[in-house]
């Protein structure tokens, strides 16, 4: 049988995203189809302090949409001070920002 690779991950001030796939849907129950999701957040990084859970879907991060991990990578590369991030979290949006 052909080995799968695992989900391509890119980790930022402490959060592990990966793209957002079936299996990780299955795994976290997701019911989001877009986005990142979370799949570890270290603890004592600015993620934890933000709050940030693994199982989250991060869908846009100063109001920049989230498609793949090249996003995340250029957004956080240039995210300045303010980082406000719209977040699914079994079903519910949240709105965090940090600055």
């Amino acid at each position: 049988p052909k080995e799968t690779a695992g989900p391509k991950t890119s980790t930022k001030i402490g959060i592990t995203v990966a793209e957002n796939s079936s299996d990780l849907m299955k795994r976290y129950s997701l019911k989001e189809r877009k986005g990142l999701v979370v799949m570890d957040v270290q603890r004592g990084s600015e993620g934890n302090a933000l709050g940030v859970q693994p199982g989250d879907v991060i869908l846009e991060i100063n109001k920049k949409p989230l498609n793949n991990v090249s996003d995340w990578e250029r957004i956080m590369a240039s995210k300045g001070k303010t980082l406000a991030m719209l977040i699914s979290r079994g079903g519910q949006t949240l709105f965090i920002s940090a600055e």
